[in-house]
């Protein structure tokens, strides 16, 4: 388990392993809201201290400031509902599991199907765990968790229509990073989706344990004959279908039928000794365990321990802006020892800029020009084209097709908002226009900053977009800012 950092802030009472990808998610969502990082230089010196890698400072960056911002009891909360979803699935699977050992009917004595019965109570849990394992191995072959993006999306909808916890001294912005955190949490990381399976194995397994200690008061109480009978099938045949059932029941040391007992138990026979049914009952019940508990166990094992291995270590995005706007202070990098002003004059001078250059040496765009703004309007020169503000995806289509379609705009000028975040999907856009453009592409930095950003979060703000032109291929001479 990776250390908590000494810092001001209170000591956090979540220290398990899956808890702190919980605090890394929620505070991620919570700083992306607010719009830049927060800045704390003796948290900053600790988590460099105690952990060696990026993904690990991003966590312990995350626990000491999800102490200190209020987010610790919204998640302890959370922590609490989910015990409670898993005592609330082990009530329900007992009780439902009792009731179905009123499947045997009464009697005396009682005359009970065995096929009937094993059928009903071994049938279902079977072929759920069946579909279970089928989706983890599509969700495998497809290189994503049995929670596809229609899960995702589900439980996205269903945390936004939770209420608040604004009466319990919670700010709407800490629970809507947090319920947006346990989203990320159970829909994209594997022990998310682990944990989820887990809760579907408690309740399968009280059910299939329920039932098996409800037949067993049933037997301890009720004389019961079992019998089976079939038009197709003759006492081969079900003796041979009964012995593949029991052989792994048998493999366990654990009393099977026979061949005499199955034909000896034809629904036309006459009332059964004391010994056969035993014999049946006791199968009954080995059969229960072996087909319904034994396997559920197994799966809920499996799942809690694939969990906690892979909660072991913090997983991130790289490419989410909350994360890769951490990097400058979190993986900070040795500036490479060079001479800033060398003696003998030989070092070539930067060309000044020229008539049609910004004031920062960047280049200027063509008088006739299309312009287009990225998801927040803003003002174009009149002799311009301006194409609009991009702010969803039939607008990008209708840009992109409109750039396959016309050849005469001698160049593209992206205007990109200050106030708005250089996230991946704008990423995506902006490579897209580069690499459909045909003509030279300029990014163009402007607007008015938001209030709650200080000079050093601008200019962290500004380098992102400088860093999305980098990555989508325009020039840094391309690039300029004009901001307020």
């Amino acid at each position: 388990m990776l250390p908590c950092p000494t810092s001001p802030s209170p000591v956090s009472h979540l220290t398990s392993v899956s808890d702190l990808q919980l605090q890394t998610l929620a505070w991620r969502h919570y700083e992306e809201a607010r719009g830049a990082p927060l800045r704390d230089a003796q948290i900053e010196a600790s988590v460099l201290g105690d952990a060696v890698d990026f993904p690990q400072r991003v966590a312990l960056r995350a626990r000491a400031f999800c102490a200190r911002a209020g987010l610790d009891p919204v998640l302890l909360r959370a922590h609490r509902r989910s015990r409670q979803a898993a005592v609330l699935a082990v009530v329900v699977g007992s009780l439902l599991g009792t009731g179905t050992a009123s499947l045997i009917p009464d009697g005396t004595p009682a005359r009970a199907n065995l096929m009937d019965m094993l059928a009903a109570l071994l049938a279902p849990n079977l072929l759920a765990l069946l579909l279970w394992l089928l989706l983890q191995l599509g969700g495998s072959l497809r290189e994503r968790g049995a929670s596809g993006s229609w899960f995702g999306s589900a439980l996205r909808r269903l945390v936004d229509r939770l209420p608040g916890d604004q009466g319990r001294d919670a700010p709407a912005d800490v629970t809507r990073a947090v319920h947006r955190g346990l989203v990320d949490y159970y829909a994209t990381t594997l022990a998310g989706r682990l944990h989820l399976a887990s809760l579907s194995h408690l309740f399968w397994l009280a059910l299939a344990s329920g039932a098996m200690l409800g037949c067993w008061w049933l037997l301890a109480l009720r004389q019961i004959d079992f019998y089976w009978g079939s038009t197709l099938l003759g006492p081969e045949a079900v003796a041979q279908a009964i012995d593949s059932l029991a052989r792994p029941v048998g493999w366990l040391g654990l009393p099977v039928p026979e061949a005499a007992d199955v034909a000896a138990s034809r629904i036309d026979t006459t009332l059964q000794d004391p010994a056969l049914r035993a014999r049946w009952g006791w199968f009954v019940l080995s059969a229960l365990g072996v087909y319904g508990v034994l396997p559920r166990f197994v799966a809920l094992a499996c799942c809690q321990a694939l969990a906690a291995w892979d909660a072991r270590r913090p997983t991130i995005d790289d490419a989410q802006p909350g994360y890769w706007r951490l990097r400058p202070f979190l993986l900070p990098t040795a500036p490479a020892s060079r001479v800033l002003d060398p003696d003998d004059g030989a070092s070539p001078r930067p060309p000044a800029a020229g008539p049609g250059a910004g004031t920062d040496g960047s280049e200027s765009p063509p008088l006739t020009a299309a312009w287009l703004a990225l998801e927040r309007p803003l003002p174009v020169p009149t002799s311009a084209l301006d194409l609009g503000t991009i702010a969803d995806r039939p607008a990008q289509g209708r840009v992109l097709a409109a750039l396959a379609a016309n050849a005469a705009w001698p160049a593209l000028v992206v205007l990109a908002p200050v106030a708005a975040t250089p996230d991946r999907g704008l990423a995506q856009f902006v490579a897209a226009l580069v690499a459909a453009a045909g003509r030279p592409v300029y990014l163009h930095i402007a607007g008015a900053a938001p209030a709650a950003l200080t000079p050093t979060d601008l200019a962290a703000r500004i380098d992102d977009w400088r860093a999305l032109a980098q990555a989508a291929g325009i020039p840094p001479a391309c690039v300029s800012v004009a901001t307020a």
